[in-house]
């Protein structure tokens, strides 16, 4: 027999061309072409037809000429619906593909963006902002030395924690609150006021808080390191400890610092008079009164030789100092910008506020004037830019500018004071008054007709009116949240005291 390489059907030995299809059978699979050989022609040049389903039904009681084999299972109709199903969802991925796979992607980028939105807290670092929350104490007579109790609320002026603690240090995890407790030592509670971590401690870190699920703290034996749950897992035997950072936590043997991992084993040895937080690879470091930067396994990255440096790089820079001088380094410590100002702050949103010759102005990463020096007053957290605006004085006139220099608020009501709220919104003092503006409009959304600023929140204000036991809450619109009477006796907000907010304020306290 031929078998016909172009359709596989079988032929006489004497044919010359296929019976079914036409073609020559010359040399087709004649004689001396091997079972093997046959085969395989005859599946690449067979159509095989679709088939619900191909293979053989097994059962114990084969029926109508069915064929029983080892290695089949039986199909139900069921499996052969779900197969069906299975083969019209690969035809339609088949066909569809090219722009069904876009939509996935844009889809899953949404959902990742839309759940970093939702689970990502404000950074308050870079401009020492307020936070949501402030803590409040009751009218209610104490006895004569005795310590006013204090408790917590939203910036909506709803009560959070019940005035029952001495102190609420800050918020170490989201919902948990570092407190002091009644019997003047530290702990943690939750916002529904329940002990998370017992009252037993002296001291804790409330920059880092709760960082790789460990919290430094000081009890009467050092300082040492407990889990969420309240249980020691590094030992107390340190003279001070900060929180964890990328992994290592910094820690004091009285005389200097070094790093231990989180095992609680010292990987970097003490031989450093400070020692910060790491970020991104790198810690600043002090040795024989000079900073620098060290990496991860203890190696000099940034020789020691600055007399102040700014612990976190911004926009690929650092700030330091040389003599009376600032000036900005890269990261290989080599002078990107050459000190030669009288005073600067560390870049935020691509600028940096630098004074020279007593005038403010701008710099880029460049070290070009992108804002000339033409604006007065001394540099503090409000002339750094924040959400693309920025607080600069002209005289005693105070001003907002966006990143082009263009002035939006101050000069038409001849503001004393103005500081961030957020998305455009400023406190502002006009003649003593206070209220809130808007960079967009340039007018009050709040008149000013308060006679104190308490504090910023974060989306709100607090004010005082003429009687010094009523409080105001404002939102960002100028609408009146709430007005306390003489329930409260006083309100001041919850420092956020992350590592980069503390280091803002002591960059602009240090310098003065």
């Amino acid at each position: 027999m031929i078998i016909c390489k172009k359709c596989g059907t079988e032929n006489p030995d004497n044919a010359e061309s296929c019976k079914t299809c036409g073609g020559s059978l010359t040399s087709s699979g004649k004689s001396g072409e091997t079972g093997d050989d046959i085969y395989e022609t005859f599946m690449s040049a067979r159509v095989r037809p679709v088939r619900h389903d191909e293979r053989r039904t097994t059962s114990a009681q084969p029926h109508d000429g069915a064929v029983t084999e080892p290695g089949f299972t039986p199909r139900s109709k069921a499996a052969g619906a779900k197969r069906s199903a299975g083969s019209a969802a690969a035809a339609f991925l088949k066909r569809s593909w090219k722009w069904l796979l876009p939509v996935v992607a844009v889809f899953i980028a949404a959902v990742v963006i839309i759940a970093s939105v939702l689970s990502a807290k404000p950074d308050y670092g870079l401009l020492a902002m307020t936070p949501e929350y402030v803590m409040f104490s009751l009218a209610d007579p104490v006895a004569d030395g005795a310590l006013v109790p204090v408790g917590l609320m939203d910036s909506s002026g709803n009560v959070i924690l019940e005035a029952d603690y001495q102190s609420i240090l800050g918020e170490v995890e989201d919902g948990i609150f570092a407190v002091i407790g009644k019997n003047s030592k530290i702990g943690a509670v939750n916002a529904k006021g329940k002990e998370i971590i017992s009252f037993d401690y002296l001291a804790a870190d409330v920059e880092i808080g709760f960082s790789d699920g460990l919290w430094a703290v000081e009890s009467s034996e050092g300082w040492g390191f407990v889990d969420k749950n309240g249980r020691e897992k590094i030992d107390f035997e340190f003279a001070g400890a900060k929180g964890f950072s990328d992994g290592l936590a910094a820690v004091y043997d009285g005389e200097l610092w070094g790093y231990i991992n989180k095992s609680g084993k010292l990987v970097i040895d003490y031989e450093f008079e400070d020692a910060s937080y790491f970020d991104g690879g790198m810690a600043r470091i002090c040795k024989d009164g000079k900073y620098g930067f060290i990496d991860k396994n203890g190696d000099i990255v940034v020789k020691p030789e600055f007399d102040a440096a700014y612990p976190y790089y911004q926009n690929g820079l650092c700030l330091v100092k040389v003599g009376n001088r600032y000036g900005f380094i890269d990261e290989k410590g080599e002078y990107a910008i050459n000190p030669q100002f009288d005073d600067a702050l560390p870049f935020s949103q691509g600028l940096a506020a630098v004074r020279l010759e007593d005038k403010i102005g701008y710099i880029d990463t460049d070290g070009k004037y992108v804002i000339k020096p033409s604006y007065d007053g001394s540099l503090t957290a409000e002339s750094m830019f924040y959400e693309g605006y920025a607080v600069v004085y002209n005289g005693d006139t105070a001003i907002v500018i966006d990143k082009n220099g263009k002035q939006f608020v101050g000069t038409r009501f001849r503001c004393s004071y103005l500081s961030h709220l957020h998305d455009g919104f400023f406190v502002a003092c006009v003649d003593g008054k206070y209220g809130i503006i808007s960079a967009e409009t340039g007018d009050f959304v709040l008149d000013p007709s308060y006679d104190e600023l308490a504090f910023g929140l974060r989306d709100a204000a607090v004010f005082r009116g003429a009687s010094e036991d009523v409080s105001v809450f404002v939102d960002s619109d100028g609408n009146v949240i709430r007005e306390s009477g003489s329930e409260l006796k006083e309100v001041h907000f919850l420092s956020s005291a992350t590592p980069k907010t503390v280091a803002v304020a002591l960059w602009c306290e240090e310098r003065n």
